[in-house]
């Protein structure tokens, strides 16, 4: 499906892997999310279901999709455009489980756009607790 299918089957495969069917169901049905959605290659698409998967309590799902999604699209021509709008909520998702050695990557890249003063300040603030972070891990 996922080599096949485009993004109106999204909710269908999301049914498929959040449910109580059998791991290899669940996983398959995920790759398959996976597969349509760099496809696709939408971010706004992508964001909808970083918001579903938040209204879920799916954080760990939430962390997948975007960590998934950035390291396929690197890969293209048009990675700055497609990427852009997913490093916030990448950054935000990795620092809130305390995964800071993937937020630093998305965070770099939104230190160094030319952004608002409180948005720089947001942005340094979330490089610090992720240095915090790393700090307890020692």
């Amino acid at each position: 499906m996922g080599e096949t299918g485009g993004p109106p089957i999204l909710g269908i495969l999301w049914r498929a892997a959040s449910s109580a069917e059998d791991a290899r169901v669940q996983d398959k049905a995920w790759a398959a999310m996976m597969e349509i959605l760099a496809r696709a290659a939408q971010p706004a698409l992508v964001l909808e279901w970083d918001k579903t998967l938040a209204d879920a309590n799916q954080s760990q799902k939430r962390l997948n999709l975007l960590v998934e999604m950035s390291s396929r699209w690197q890969k293209r021509n048009d990675a700055k455009t497609l990427l852009a709008p997913l490093q916030e909520p990448l950054a935000g998702v990795a620092l809130e489980q305390g995964k800071w050695q993937t937020a630093l990557g998305p965070l770099r890249e939104l230190l160094s756009t030319m952004t608002s003063e409180p948005q720089t300040q947001a942005h340094l603030r979330k490089w610090l607790a992720a240095c915090k972070i790393r700090l307890v891990e020692r």
